[in-house]
């Protein structure tokens, strides 16, 4: 049984807690903090996220750089409790449109009431469409019909030093959130020439070619249980009913060949015998009308040679 469980900010500050058996010291949360935020004086990277002090098993996950943490005196399953944790963090930012300290803050009761449906010492899977009738009524007034689908990809590229693609993948999402009333049923059509297994020809991250031009050749993919597939090898249409909250209608991944988005070169030169030079070059392959939005650039080395490392762009 969970003993407490408490949100922290990126600073340590207590924004949520509930002490759900009494078994925890009420200090549990700066010691949690303390023992993450000094992992790495004591020879680790990161924290895991389960350990132990002083008979306590502390569990926790980052969301949004918020710290969701259970604690509990007993043995549990930490893979159940990371995944309650996590499920406790989608259905605050159901509930609050979005999640962070803020919000947190100026809706304190309704992530308290959430917390004690949830949760009170047991473990329960929560689901915004399960506590939606018992936290919070139906708010008045006029009602948004609005839904929401937004493309999620994660593009994996491995160059060689001289510009030559070694590997390549794409993990993608199609994420839906809707705030229609009734739970209608909605067909969401997808490309018509998408093929699912490795096949040959141009492809659709080509940015030469018009937009929606070309097949859509997908490795695998899976669907969200709300989702019906009766017309989908017919017409790639996708039949579902949307449950509350934001959900993933399909993932899928791609690991045939694709011109990336961006060409990285890279060299290494001696400077001296105590300095070397490392110049990295990266190239848009995309036409000028389209526009890369917050580029970060990380430059990773070992924390040995971290002295008189100079940076320059």
């Amino acid at each position: 049984m969970l003993s407490q469980l408490f949100v922290l900010s990126q600073r340590g500050d207590s924004i949520v807690f509930r002490d759900y058996r009494g078994d925890v010291p009420k200090g549990s949360a700066e010691i949690f903090f303390r023992k993450v935020k000094f992992w790495k004086e004591d020879g680790g990277e990161e924290a895991p996220p389960v350990y132990n002090v002083d008979g306590v098993n502390y569990f926790h996950v980052k969301v949004v750089g918020l710290l969701f943490v259970a604690t509990s005196r007993t043995n549990l399953s930490p893979s159940l409790v990371l995944e309650l944790l996590q499920r406790i963090a989608c259905v605050i930012k159901d509930y609050l449109g979005v999640l962070n300290e803020d919000s947190l803050r100026k809706n304190f009761v309704l992530v308290y009431e959430v917390l004690d449906e949830v949760v009170q010492g047991t473990k329960r899977m929560p689901g915004t469409a399960i506590t939606k009738s018992v936290v919070a009524n139906e708010p008045g007034g006029r009602k948004r019909e609005e839904i929401f689908v937004d493309i999620i990809e994660k593009i994996s590229i491995t160059f060689s030093s001289s510009g030559y693609i070694l590997t390549s993948e794409i993990d993608g999402t199609i994420q839906m959130k809707s705030y229609l009333t009734g739970n209608p049923e909605i067909k969401l059509a997808l490309n018509e020439d998408l093929s699912i297994g490795r096949a040959s020809g141009r492809s659709v991250y080509d940015y030469g070619g018009l937009a929606g031009s070309g097949a859509v050749v997908l490795d695998d993919c899976n669907f969200h249980e709300s989702v019906h597939l009766d017309s989908f090898d017919v017409d790639r249409t996708l039949i579902l009913v949307p449950p509350d909250g934001e959900f993933p209608v399909m993932n899928y991944r791609i690991t045939q060949e694709f011109k990336p988005p961006f060409r990285i070169n890279t060299s290494i030169e001696e400077a001296g015998s105590l300095k070397a030079e490392v110049i990295l070059k990266i190239r848009a392959e995309f036409p000028s009308d389209i526009t890369a939005n917050s580029l970060d650039i990380f430059l990773w080395y070992s924390h040995r040679r971290q002295l008189g490392i100079q940076s320059k762009l």
